[in-house]
This record gives C-alpha cells, sequence and structure tokens, in this order.
C-alpha cells in the first residue's frame, strides 16, 4: 500500500484571541502497512485495512497541553464499520509496548490517541478522569465520545526532555492519535495549547507565572479510503496498474472464506473463479 498524505480544509473555533492569533490545523497521513500484517488485518476486520495518523499542525513556540472533550465541546472519533483495538494495545500511546512488536506485530496498527508519543518509552500522557470510561468503551468496541458534563481528557504532564513530542516538529506537526479500520474514519477534537519561549521554556513576559494559552474547539478530520481495487477491478494495490503485486496479494487470498480482499465476484471468497476475474484483467493500466 501506498502512503498518501491528506492535508484537510479544517473549521476552527478557537475560544482566545490576540493581534497574531495562532493557528492549529489537522493533517491525516495513510500509513502503509506491509504483508502479512495487511492481509491479517484485513481479515480481522472483515475489509480493506487502512491505518491513519492523525497530526495537530501548530506554530513554532506553542506546545499542545490537553486533548478534550465535554458536554457543550464533544470529542468524537467515529468508524461505522469499528475500529481495530489489538488485544495487548490500549486506548492511548502510554498502553504502546513498542518491544512486543516482535511477540504481536499487528499492535504497531493498533488504534490510539496522543499527544505527541507513539509508544509508552518516556511517555508523559496522563487522563482525567483515571478510569477514564470514555476511554474505556472506545477500547470495548464503541466510538471514541467525551461528551458528558464532566468530561474526559488526556493531558501532558511535565515531559523529561526540553523540547518534547507535544511541541512541533520541524512541519510543525504533533501526532494526536492513530486509527486503523475497513472503511471512513472521521472526528472532531479539541485542544488547548500553551506558548512558550524559544528555549522551550514557558513564556510569562510579566513575571506572573501566568502562561499564555489558547483552545481550538471543534477541529475535524475525515479520512475516506479509496474504492476496494483502486480504479479498476484486479487493482487489489490503489497503484492504477494490475500487475505482480496485486497477484502476491491475490494468492495470499486464496481459500479466504470471508472479508475476503480479492473478492472479485461478490460471493464474499477468494476462488478459482476470482483468479479468472484476475487474470482477465492482468496487465491493465487504469489511468
Amino acid at each position: 500500500m501506498k502512503t498518501i498524505t491528506y492535508v484537510l480544509l479544517i473549521c476552527l473555533t478557537p475560544l482566545w484571541s490576540w493581534s497574531q492569533s495562532p493557528f492549529l490545523n489537522l493533517v491525516v497521513e495513510e500509513t502503509s502497512i506491509p504483508e502479512p500484517q495487511y492481509t491479517e488485518l484485513s481479515a480481522e476486520l472483515g475489509g480493506e485495512a487502512h491505518t491513519i495518523r492523525v497530526y495537530a499542525n501548530i506554530p513554532e513556540n506553542w506546545e499542545i497541553q490537553v486533548m478534550y472533550g465535554f458536554s457543550i465541546a464533544p470529542l468524537t472519533v467515529s468508524a461505522p464499520e469499528g475500529f481495530y483495538h489489538n488485544n495487548i494495545g490500549g486506548p492511548t500511546s502510554a498502553e504502546i509496548v513498542e518491544a512486543a512488536y516482535v511477540i504481536n506485530p499487528l499492535l504497531q496498527y493498533d488504534s490510539w490517541i496522543t499527544i505527541g508519543w507513539d509508544n509508552s518509552i518516556d511517555n508523559g500522557l496522563e487522563q482525567l478522569p483515571l478510569d477514564a470510561p470514555f476511554l474505556s468503551a472506545w477500547e470495548a468496541g464503541g466510538d471514541l465520545v467525551s461528551n458528558d458534563f464532566l468530561g474526559g481528557s488526556i493531558f501532558v504532564i511535565t515531559p523529561p526532555e526540553l523540547f518534547p513530542p507535544n511541541t512541533g516538529d520541524v512541519n510543525g506537526n504533533v501526532l494526536v492519535g492513530q486509527f486503523t479500520s475497513d472503511g471512513p474514519i472521521n472526528g472532531c477534537l479539541n485542544f488547548q495549547m500553551r506558548r512558550l519561549n524559544s528555549d522551550g521554556t514557558v513564556f510569562d513576559p510579566a513575571g506572573s507565572a501566568a502562561s499564555e494559552t489558547v483552545e481550538f474547539n471543534n477541529v475535524c478530520f475525515d479520512f475516506s479510503p479509496p474504492p476496494i481495487g483502486g480504479n479498476c477491478l484486479g487493482d487489489l494495490t490503489g497503484d492504477n496498474y494490475v500487475g505482480t503485486a496485486d497477484l502476491l496479494i491475490l494468492t495470499s487470498q486464496v481459500g479466504c472464506q470471508s472479508g475476503c480482499v480479492a473478492d472479485f465476484t461478490g460471493d464474499d471468497k477468494t476462488t478459482g473463479s476470482d483468479v479468472l476475474v484476475f487474470l482477465s484483467a492482468y496487465g491493465a493500466n487504469c489511468n
């Protein structure tokens, strides 16, 4: 699968302004899933697996402190076909143990939220409330929703390094979530940012220990996977060509009995009939 970057037009509602107001956009990148993990994930999900990473794009000398949701500013991330949750993963990156990828490679594609970190190493995340029912409900199979009166959040405690992952990278991006599903994924998130000095310390020009913060509510993203098979029958990789790479996927799918990626006949199986359909399209250029 190819890596695709989607830059989205976002509806922003800042709750604080000044003459040079900061910005916050969301950027979605689709992560390439290699074989055999792609076929295994697709089989578990019952359709073509897609993993996306969502980034908040923020200005230099700002940090994201909190991602939150409550009654008047809900946090929601939805996948109508359901999310992939690995049995040794968790709802935030603080539960993702990178060393366990060797034991369970599909853990790399678990669905979780974060503010910067993509695994548990030196992870500075905390959550409120401590039992985080909105996260437990998501991990149990529902959508990610925090919309009650008390709300829920993840936030960054004092980080171990001077320039932690909750500040922007060279492109100004801060990772805020990874989501895997076999269908569309969309959501609206809320953030609080804090202004920093150029050396990474908290901006406090008056010396009053009162930092400058800004909130953004209803910052949304929307990912829709391309049609199965790309633009023509037999194109399983989405590269607009029916070739050897597609043949390798088809070969791995022969004998599949349900939720099959290489089902060209619509019977939810991959059999000799699908092979014949594929061979008739082999070599086609779909552009």
